[in-house]
């Protein structure tokens, strides 16, 4: 046994979480999801061909205390007269028994106490289909000047997102740079190696235009997988690599997806023999999501600027805030249209001091180097950033595609805003996985919170280079650290068969040789409360009816001990997982304090 510590002291990294700490304890539930609003001023987006449907206008009346049917009819009437005999359908038609969940779903949590009022009311969107662009631009104006409107603009044009069988596949995992430790990776080891945070348990819900359903490296990425009307076949390379990013096979060949263990839906934004509209997209997927999933949005739309946030569109930004209202954390790809998201031309639409839609924005890095990439977005309103080049990950078939069927093949040049947005959707699946794993029903439910998750995202990463504007890279290490999801219990090495691994447990109180710890592990987890002790102590994250107490020993030299660990040379229990565990013992407090749970899935 090997009791001397290793790799500093950790208390100087303890002492860091206090911020956080204080606002997961003390914050109240009431209002940690609210949103602000932001609607286009009227007449402040003219059609522009480029950009904009010739011939189809969105229609938005104003909002009512009162949500019913009559008071949405007396508004819509306004809009009737105006229009004529034009053809004016709802924006979510067919989607009714969706948005009547929505709207339930919101209430229980109004009616919980966990929101303080309801989204914007999405019955009250429109499409009137007009006969010419002269007839567009006449209409929008009329439209525009009733009272019980409360917009109108044109309708966004589709834009693009921004971004093992025989033969044997080689694996490109050493290749995944994305992976590694910070400042160039992610430190996904961190996160692989705490109980729960390779996204066990969360649902991520992916919406853009296609995918493919039959690589070898996606799994979890099926026919099945899909919600809503088919997709329309194009740009599938585009949603195969970024499944790969999220959720590819961990496996010995190909690629490994950042949280493996998520399951994934997907949902289109252009389906088959349909116009395209996120909004729509996301008003489909809700429905499998739960309080707590992900939903990214790999999407991009024309503003003043150039490509941007999707959200600059109301209806997507409205459709966003009622997400964010569910309980769905919204990921959202910023754009690669290289707009300055705090400039005057965009009338604040991103300002966070005053507009929030609930949705955390991505930019993108030039590859590992911490600098801009020339066509991300930039701005305040950026959360956090991935890279955006030279990206390995499924699809394209660049890197490798001997069977030329879309089964096998992989890239090693893939980017955008696109390729950055699912590193930053692992983060939060990862985040949200590991506090289900390891906390209490009531202190994980903390963690669904935009504004927590995007606090942790803006103060735990890698730093970028002066005046970049696209926020930190995320450091898996020091948020799981932040957020207190790896406490007392640290896996220092991959476990690999045959070889050693070690594991480091370190006391919460300055430990004499008196004081003890008890290192055990299990197949299975299980999170249960141990009765007269307290949190976060208190929570043995073992299956019980399987844990094995492996060794115990006592802090010889500071307050840390290293247990080696030596991994049996058998090729049997390969991708077979272990969960590990240890209870320190303070003799003179007469107290004992159950650490977080660590995992070690074992490879040759």
């Amino acid at each position: 046994m090997n009791s001397s510590p290793e790799r500093g002291d950790s208390r100087m990294i303890r002492t860091n979480n206090l911020l956080i700490a204080a606002v997961l304890v003390g914050a109240p539930v009431y209002g940690q999801s609210e949103t602000s609003r932001h609607v286009h001023e009227k007449g402040s987006i003219a059609f522009d061909a480029r950009y904009h449907e010739p011939q189809q206008i969105v229609v938005k009346t104003v909002e009512r205390a009162e949500r019913t049917d009559d008071s949405r009819s007396r508004d819509l009437d306004a809009v009737r007269s105006v229009v004529g005999s034009r053809t004016i359908r709802p924006l979510f038609a067919g989607l009714e028994t969706q948005l009547v969940a929505l709207e339930t779903r919101i209430a229980s949590r109004i009616a919980a106490g966990e929101l303080a009022e309801a989204g914007p009311d999405l019955r009250r969107y429109s499409v009137v289909e007009t006969s010419s662009v002269a007839d567009t631009r006449a209409m929008l104006d009329a439209l525009n000047r009733l009272d019980s409107v409360e917009l109108a603009y044109p309708r966004e044009l589709p834009t693009p997102p921004p971004g093992d069988v025989p033969p044997l596949t080689p694996s490109f995992v050493a290749s995944q740079g994305y992976r590694g430790v910070a400042p160039a990776g992610f430190d996904v080891f961190a996160g692989a190696s705490v109980a729960g945070s390779r996204g066990d348990g969360v649902t991520v819900l992916d919406i853009e235009w296609s995918w493919r359903y039959e690589h070898e490296d996606l799994g979890k990425l099926r026919a099945n997988s899909l919600v809503g009307p088919k997709d329309n076949g194009s740009y599938a390379d585009h949603g195969v690599s970024v499944i790969g990013e999220l959720a590819g096979d961990d496996d010995a060949w190909g690629i490994s997806g950042m949280t493996p263990e998520v399951t994934v839906r997907v949902a289109s934004d252009y389906p088959f023999g349909q116009t395209y509209s996120v909004a729509r997209a996301i008003v489909t997927g809700l429905p499998v999501l739960k309080k707590g999933d992900v939903m990214l949005l790999e999407a991009q739309t024309y503003t003043p600027l150039g490509l941007g946030p999707t959200e600059w569109n109301q209806a997507d930004f409205d459709a966003i805030v009622n997400a964010t209202k569910a309980g769905v954390i919204v990921v959202e790809a910023g754009g690669n249209g290289g707009v300055n998201l705090d400039s005057p031309s965009l009338n604040g639409r991103f300002d966070l001091t005053k507009y929030d839609s609930g949705a955390l924005i991505v930019g993108a890095s030039d590859s590992s180097n911490l600098s801009r990439a020339g066509f991300s977005v930039y701005g305040s309103r950026i959360d956090a950033n991935g890279w955006g080049s030279t990206i390995v990950s499924s699809g394209y078939g660049d890197l490798f595609d001997p069977t030329k069927d879309g089964k096998q093949d992989y890239t090693s040049s893939f980017g955008g805003t696109s390729g950055a947005s699912p590193m930053v959707t692992s983060t939060v699946a990862m985040l949200l996985a590991a506090a289900r794993a390891q906390l209490s029903a009531t202190d994980a439910d903390k963690f669904v919170d935009h504004k927590l998750l995007r606090s942790l995202l803006r103060q735990y990463g890698t730093a970028m280079n002066a005046n970049q504007g696209i926020s930190l890279r995320p450091d898996w290490t020091k948020l799981l650290v932040a957020a207190k999801l790896v406490r007392g219990l640290e896996l220092l090495d991959a476990p690999t068969i045959g070889k050693s691994m070690r594991l480091r447990i370190t006391a919460d109180f300055t430990p004499t040789p008196r004081d003890a710890w008890l290192l055990m592990f299990a197949p299975k987890l299980a999170n249960v409360a141990v009765p007269g002790m307290t949190a976060p102590c208190n929570r043995l994250l073992l299956d019980l009816a399987t844990l094995v107490p492996a060794v115990a020993g006592v802090f010889t030299s500071g307050n840390s001990a290293t247990q080696t660990i030596v991994v049996p040379n058998d090729k049997s229990l390969e991708y077979a997982s272990f969960y590990w565990q240890a209870v320190t013992l303070d003799t003179t407090a007469n107290k004992a304090c159950l650490t977080s749970a660590a995992q070690t899935r074992l490879r040759m």
